[in-house]
Order: C-alpha cells, then sequence, then structure tokens
C-alpha cells in the first residue's frame, strides 16, 4: 500500500538524502541540485513531481527518523525559494 499522499496543491512523501558524494551539488547557474532516495511505499507520491516539473516549488525538511549519528532538530528546516535566491 502506498504510504505517499498527493492532493491538488501538496505532495508529502518519506524520503533521505542518497548516500552519495554527488547528492547535493551546485551548479554554475548558482542553483543546487539534490538526490532523494524514496521508498517504494511512496513512489506514487514522488512520482506525481512530474506533472510540477518547471513550476517553482517550496520544500520544508522534517526530521522523521534520525540516523543515530545526528542529533534530530528541535524544529524542521524551513526554506523558501524567494528566500534562497536573495
Amino acid at each position: 500500500m502506498a504510504r505517499g499522499k498527493a492532493k491538488a496543491d501538496e505532495l508529502t512523501f518519506r524520503g533521505s538524502i542518497a548516500p552519495l558524494q554527488t547528492a547535493i551539488s551546485f551548479g554554475a547557474d548558482g542553483g543546487a541540485r539534490i538526490k532523494i532516495d524514496v521508498p517504494q511505499s511512496d513512489r506514487i507520491a514522488a512520482a506525481a513531481l512530474i506533472e510540477v516539473q518547471g513550476c517553482e516549488l517550496e520544500f520544508t525538511v522534517k526530521v522523521v527518523k534520525s540516523d543515530g549519528g545526528n542529533e534530530t532538530p528541535a524544529q524542521p528546516v524551513k526554506r523558501s525559494a524567494a528566500k534562497l535566491r536573495k
């Protein structure tokens, strides 16, 4: 059963930053690219990202489960696309 959710203006799914040296990279255009590993149970909601390619999105990252080596932050980190461009 798929765990992720997709609404008209919101997608929710679990994932983790891929354990690769290139998982977070910065391009010559000043933008960043992030690779996310998504479990099979959330693949339907993640696949819905195809529908919003080219749209400006806002991301909120919430640590659900720590890997044991890092402390879970008290508050989720929240950044909007507009704030990141400044």
